[in-house]
């Protein structure tokens, strides 16, 4: 069996969909990235002697500039691509009310999107249990 990186990545509402609905917070991977150009939820991995929640903590302060105040995990995924394999720590997030707004500090690019539109788009298949989930949540 091959070792996993553990990775921690937050589902980060921000602001509203024209709906009515919550929107969250997408970013874009960066060219020369694994899986270059690939929508993502925000996070990263797990360094030694973090927590998941630390390390989802420290990466949506780097990647977005934001504030976590909770964590709550709601899936999983183990996945092997072809040149490594991971293990995806997913959490609903709550930003600190002292929270700046989002702002993609590594990423190519960043989206707000609602539910809809977060089923709809194209991510790595690691997501997959991430986009059951969503799927089944109720509004």
């Amino acid at each position: 069996m091959t070792d996993a990186t553990v990775v921690a990545v937050g589902l980060v509402p921000f602001g509203e969909h024209p709906t009515g609905e919550a929107t969250w917070v997408v970013t874009r991977r960066a060219q020369g990235a694994h899986l270059a150009g690939a929508w993502e939820l925000p996070g990263g991995k797990v360094e030694g002697g973090e927590s998941p929640r630390e390390a989802l903590a420290r990466e949506l302060d780097e990647e977005l500039g934001v504030t976590l105040e909770s964590a709550t995990p709601i899936t999983f995924s183990w996945h092997a691509y072809a040149d490594r394999t991971i293990l995806l720590l997913f959490f609903e997030v709550t930003l600190s009310p002292e929270s700046s707004a989002p702002t993609p500090r590594v990423a190519s690019e960043l989206r707000l999107l609602g539910r809809a539109e977060l089923l709809d788009l194209e991510m790595p298949e690691a997501n997959a249990p991430f986009k059951d989930w969503l799927a089944t949540r109720r509004r």
